[in-house]
């Protein structure tokens, strides 16, 4: 994925078309159930050649082991997952870590752990991913100058505000200026987290913004691999 926030998420971490719906109290912070009841598929694929059988949420370790820290079964497109309530300290890295330039942290000292997809799998293989965006998402995956929003989820040990913003100069040898404003308000447990990206092509230029401010139009989307 070459949509900037992804990258950002990386750091601080370290068709057949229906509704979809995420279960929770709405805002920022959430109960830590995620209900989907359909999935959208991509273009040319049918539900009968989804071949799911589980869906899971996966915490990557910096010991390089990877961990489930929820599952549930995948049917027709409907999946109910159930965060954990407390996650471990061993699962959460310095929230901090990633961030520069003129963003402020309330809390220097929380600590974080996001999840940006839900795995897919058939037995013990894994499938593809399922992410909370908008339908744009398919059409210009590759376009780092493309729009995109969606939403990933994020388990903070305390009441933390992120704001601010900074710019950089984008990876890949692309050299695109890419500016990123945070306007967060989390609270101890799990939030649902938005972004939305745009690009100006012209001008070699991404901007982007991290929000707690719901988005209208996301819907369940599957990425087979």
């Amino acid at each position: 994925m070459k949509k900037i926030f992804f990258n950002v998420t990386a750091c601080i971490c370290a068709g057949l078309l229906f509704a979809g719906c995420n279960k929770g109290s709405g805002g920022s912070g959430f109960d830590g159930v995620i209900q989907a009841t359909a999935v959208s598929l991509p273009p040319g694929l049918t539900a009968d050649e989804v071949d799911i059988d589980e869906v899971k949420v996966v915490v990557h370790r910096e010991n390089g082991k990877d961990e489930d820290i929820a599952s549930g079964v995948y049917d027709k497109g409907r999946f109910i997952l159930n965060l954990p309530l407390i996650v471990q300290d061993k699962y959460l890295s310095p929230i901090t870590d990633g961030l520069s330039g003129g963003v402020k942290v309330s809390d220097v000292d929380a600590k974080l752990c996001g999840r940006d997809e839900i795995l897919a799998y058939k037995g013990e293989n894994q499938v593809g991913e399922l992410c909370y965006v908008k339908e744009v998402y398919y059409n210009n995956e590759d376009d780092p100058f493309a729009e995109y929003e969606g939403m990933v989820f994020w388990y903070v040990d305390r009441d933390v505000n992120i704001t601010g913003s900074y710019s950089e100069i984008g990876g890949d040898d692309n050299n695109i200026t890419e500016s990123i404003k945070y306007n967060l308000s989390l609270k101890k447990g799990w939030n649902k987290v938005y972004y939305k990206q745009s690009g100006d092509k012209a001008n070699n230029t991404v901007s982007a913004e991290i929000t707690s401010t719901e988005l209208s139009g996301l819907t369940w989307y599957y990425r087979p691999y």
